[in-house]
């Protein structure tokens, strides 16, 4: 009977630590949603991107703060930023440059302007993914995302 209090005691204690842990682990994929940084497995770079707010109106400036690293030496990496398709399927949201990410890590500011009519623009109100990709030497290493609002 008490090796049987035992085996239950050690099930009960693995099943807390798998509800615990494994949430945990899954948080740790280098993929990050509503600009919260989460660290990535291997060599891929911690990263967060964070908007000024998070709801938009109708031809407002959008200040998006890209950050990523640090990384060991000097990496020259593109860093992609892109979102908020129209009608015609267009990103109303891209840009792409070329950065250095060094012990200090990459912090870029980018800004956009959301479109000035949403009817005719082709885009709708609602709830938009702006995505956050690091490429170096043409190998895709890291992304994020951040969801912003938009409204009339």
């Amino acid at each position: 009977m008490k090796l049987f209090g035992i085996f239950v005691f050690l099930v009960v204690l693995l099943s807390l630590l798998l509800v615990f842990l494994v949430p945990q682990i899954a948080k740790d994929t280098g993929v990050c949603e509503d600009g919260s940084a989460k660290t990535a497995a291997g060599d891929k770079p911690a990263m967060n991107l964070a908007s000024d707010k998070e709801i938009y109106r109708s031809s407002e400036e959008m200040r998006l703060n890209a950050i990523a690293g640090p990384s060991e030496s000097n990496e020259n990496v593109t860093l992609k930023i892109y979102g908020i398709r129209d009608g015609r399927g267009n990103l109303r949201v891209s840009e792409e440059r070329n950065a250095t990410m060094g012990l200090d890590g990459l912090n870029e500011i980018f800004v956009f302007r959301m479109p000035s009519c949403y009817g005719c623009a082709g885009v709708s109100p609602g709830e938009y993914d702006i995505v956050m990709e690091i490429w170096k030497n043409g190998e895709l290493v890291g992304n994020c995302s951040k969801t912003v609002t938009l409204e009339k």
